[in-house]
């Protein structure tokens, strides 16, 4: 894929999504899709063969930060093996993010916007989460 796929790609999915303009997603700016904040990268000359997708899965329960960040981990093994999205914590260290790496052989708009919507319902479900009735529990199963 060259800068000028990317470019084709995110102009794609930015219709396909409602927005009139890829120029900010282009130059790093997120987006909402379905009430979760994403953003889109690619980078030629560090990875010309993946297309990294981010997502914002908000700011954990305090009094349960530590549980939830070891859940988090304990479920990106599980991830990593099967190629899904992976946690992570943001660079502040305060917010939980999500990223999956695509293949950009054979990427489409279409496919890119149906993977966001599926980590959008993961987000929105994860955020439904009840941590006090987690703990204590050896793993949480989360989509």
């Amino acid at each position: 894929m060259s800068q000028s796929d990317f470019e084709t790609l995110v102009a794609g999915v930015c219709e396909r999504i409602g927005l009139t303009q890829p120029e900010g997603v282009l130059r790093g700016e997120g987006i909402v899709f379905d009430g979760v904040y994403f953003s889109i990268a690619y980078n030629e000359k560090v990875c010309p063969h993946s297309v990294f997708v981010y997502f914002d899965y908000g700011v954990p329960p305090r009094a349960f930060e530590n549980l939830v960040f070891a859940h988090l981990l304990k479920e990106n093994e599980h991830r990593i093996r099967r190629q899904l999205p992976i946690f992570s914590i943001a660079p502040q260290g305060d917010r939980v993010v999500g990223m999956h790496r695509f293949s950009v052989k054979g990427i489409t708009a279409a496919q890119l916007v149906e993977q966001m919507t599926y980590m959008a319902a993961a987000v929105n479900s994860w955020k439904e989460i009840d941590w006090s009735a987690v703990a204590g529990r050896d793993r949480v199963v989360t989509r």
